[in-house]
């Protein structure tokens, strides 16, 4: 029995201890100068501020919060927000945390030097704690995050960052639901420049605290879904879509946008493939501008005017440094233009000038119809199957391979079933035109294309069935 009272004596002394430590600490935790000392502890940061609210009966507010940047990143703050709104409740504190964290004009500033160094290397070093901060809702409003790379020469600048996330329960890891948004964001590099406008991404997301041992990496720890929107980012407009995170990899349920003038659907996987990512969708593309799309998308110098139709399913690789693996990627599908034009195409007034027969054509403003083309590309090929047009008035089907890049190589067979005032047959094409009653019959011609784009060879042959 007075071992039972002395058991009971210690268990009220070490409650009533927690207590009056649990006090000193929210005391400590609700001064100005006991919130510069936690912050700075957890940030590794020199940090200044205005304490407003004072707690704990009442939300903890503070003004001008301030944190230094790393020594060597000039003076400027490496965070700063108007004001911030910390909500609890001390009697649930030590067992959930925080009940709410809202930020107002958040701005950071992400900065790599000329030696590769980081800002943002190092915080949390010595406290341990890194970002983390147990809170059950976070809230951002009117935020800015500026990023430049020294080394890399690239840059960007958001602005109206908003984020709104809910904490919820969890097996394992970290699960929360709600949206995220840019109002604007601005980047440049040596190669390019861009925009987006008006993106919201809403989720319900877990981070587990391991990745996939397919996949190393933070990708690979997501589980969930989400869903987004933007009004436009770089060359795509009024881009909607949604996704999902599993074990295996991604699932791109849907993207949708509008670009070249057109309309693009596309939806496909990602799957987690050891210390690469296998890539496969499917592209469906429609009324878009065959020139923009053909030149500026898929960087083939043929410029061929009209609206464009095409289906294509890719199937390639990215390394962890979410980099495209060249020579893994390939690509098969069918291209359709119904009228349009090829305007001053060199290459083929370069393939048509080796046969003196194709003198009489004008190849600088050429009509297309019906352009039909099933069609494979690799990393250095393309293939075609039977692909069949109307040029100017004359019938086409062309079939092989030609290598892409300037100097890639050809094996291409051409068929025209060619009207005969346009061949330069000399009088031999007299006195086959009278034996054809004039310029209406036609002969089924036949071009060997082979040797390169900068120096074709060009065979011609006449194949049987002449005139009708």
């Amino acid at each position: 029995m007075a071992q039972g009272r002395s058991v009971l004596r210690f268990l009220l002394l070490a409650l009533l201890i927690g207590c009056v430590l649990v006090g000193v600490g929210l005391y400590v935790a609700t001064t100005q100068t006991g919130i510069k000392t936690v912050l700075g502890w957890m940030w590794d940061r020199p940090v200044d501020l205005k304490l407003v609210g004072r707690g704990p009966s009442e939300p903890l507010e503070i003004a001008n919060l301030t944190v230094a940047n790393r020594p060597g990143f000039g003076d400027g703050p490496f965070f700063e927000a108007d004001s911030m709104r910390l909500d609890f409740r001390p009697w649930v504190l030590v067992r959930k945390g925080f009940d709410k964290l809202e930020l107002i004009r958040p701005r950071l500033s992400l900065v790599i030097n000329e030696k590769g160094e980081a800002n943002f290397g190092g915080v949390g070093g010595s406290g341990g704690w890194g970002w983390f901060f147990p809170v059950e809702r976070i809230r951002f409003t009117e935020g800015q995050v500026r990023f430049e790379d020294r080394v890399q020469k690239k840059n960007w600048l958001a602005e109206g960052v908003g984020w709104r996330t809910t904490f919820l329960p969890a097996a394992r890891g970290v699960t929360s639901a709600g949206w995220f948004q840019i109002g604007r964001m601005d980047w440049s590099s040596e190669q390019d420049d861009a925009r987006l406008d008006s993106l919201n991404f809403e989720y319900k997301l877990t981070v587990l605290p391991s990745s996939s041992k397919a996949f190393p990496g933070w990708l690979s720890r997501l589980r969930g879904s989400a869903r987004y929107d933007a009004q436009s980012a770089g060359i795509y407009q009024n881009v909607w879509g949604t996704a999902r995170f599993g074990e295996s990899g991604i699932i791109v349920e849907s993207f949708h946008c509008a670009v070249y003038d057109g309309y693009l659907d596309l939806h496909g996987n990602v799957d987690y493939q050891n210390d690469r990512l296998l890539v496969k969708g499917t592209a469906e593309m429609d009324g878009m501008a065959a020139d923009r799309l053909l030149t500026e998308g898929l960087k083939l110098n043929l410029p061929l005017s009209g609206l464009m139709t095409m289906t294509v399913t890719m199937t390639g690789e990215v390394d962890a440094a979410l980099k495209p693996v060249g020579e893994t990627w390939k690509a098969q599908g069918r291209a359709q233009v119904k009228r349009g034009k090829l305007v001053n195409w060199s290459w083929l007034q370069r393939v048509a000038g080796h046969v003196k027969e194709l003198g009489n054509l004008d190849l600088e403003n050429v009509d297309v119809e019906d352009l039909d083309a099933p069609f494979e590309v690799t990393h250095d090929t393309i293939v075609f199957h039977d692909l069949t047009v109307r040029v100017e008035g004359i019938d086409c089907t062309l079939a092989g391979s030609l290598g892409r890049g300037p100097a890639g190589r050809l094996d291409l067979v051409l068929d025209l079933d060619m009207p005969l005032a346009q061949l330069n047959l000399g009088g031999f094409g007299q006195i086959l035109s009278a034996f054809l009653r004039g310029d209406s019959g036609r002969i089924p011609v036949r071009l060997h294309i082979r040797g390169t784009k900068k120096q074709p060879l060009v065979e011609m042959s006449m194949l049987p069935g002449v005139g009708r």
